[in-house]
């Protein structure tokens, strides 16, 4: 199976986090992709070993020849998710017009809320529209906690 996913921004799957080096117990652990923080990255670390896939493909630009190599050649668009549920600059970094040109399932991993105890923002419409072309693409979203879920449904 062949994934894409993008190579920066919020929602980025991430390309340092498989890299491996030695530690102190002989073993070997994945190096931490600096420009990420840790949170992110250890979404993406585990995304990347949940995932069973042998290829994955980094967009680097959302150009036509990018989004016609995504739909001929890959089986899902795999965006990592974070604490960016409602904060609308992820849907500006990747518009719903971009999603829309995506012809294979979207999914989103690990998406959830920061947020003070006991607030919850409220989703814009743009992006209630954004979640909902994500689910109608037959991929699909996945949470954090029963409180992320909350607010999208």
């Amino acid at each position: 199976m062949k994934i894409a996913a993008f190579a920066s921004g919020w929602a980025a799957l991430g390309i340092e986090h498989s890299k491996m080096m030695p530690t102190a117990h002989d073993g070997l652990i994945p190096k931490r992709d600096f420009s990420m923080n840790t949170g992110d990255w250890f979404v993406s670390y585990a995304i990347d070993r949940i995932l069973d896939y042998e290829e994955l493909l980094l967009i680097r630009s959302y150009n036509d020849k990018a989004i016609e190599k995504i739909n001929n050649e890959c089986t899902a668009l795999v965006l990592r998710g974070g604490n960016f549920l409602g904060k609308d600059k992820l849907i500006e970094q990747y518009p719903i017009e971009l999603l829309k040109r995506i012809r294979i399932p979207i999914v989103i991993l690990g998406i959830g809320i920061q947020e003070h105890i006991g607030k919850c923002p409220k989703l814009s419409q743009q992006y209630k529209q954004w979640l909902q072309c994500i689910d109608s693409s037959g991929g699909g979203i996945v949470v954090r906690g029963e409180t992320s879920y909350a607010r999208i449904t």
